[in-house]
C-alpha cells in the first residue's frame, strides 16, 4: 500500500510545489520584512470644483444629451 502511494502523480505534485514555496520562502523575504521605503503608492487626487465649474460641467452634460 505504501509503494502505490509513493507512485501517486498527486503526491508528487503536492510535494513539488511545497519545495518550490519553501525555495521561494526562503530565498525572497516576506512583504512584512520588506522596507516600507521602496514601496511605491498610487492615490488619485481630485480637485474641488467651484460652484461655476459645478454650472459648466451640468451645461457640458446637458449639451452632450442633447445632441446624442
Amino acid at each position: 500500500m505504501r509503494k502505490r502511494w509513493l507512485r501517486e502523480s498527486l503526491l508528487h505534485f503536492l510535494l513539488t510545489g511545497l519545495a518550490l514555496f519553501l525555495v521561494h520562502q526562503t530565498l525572497n523575504p516576506t512583504a512584512a520584512n520588506r522596507d516600507t521605503s521602496s514601496r511605491i503608492t498610487l492615490t488619485i487626487d481630485r480637485p474641488k470644483l467651484t460652484p461655476e465649474d459645478e454650472k459648466r460641467l451640468m451645461q457640458a452634460q446637458r449639451n452632450n444629451r442633447v445632441s446624442e
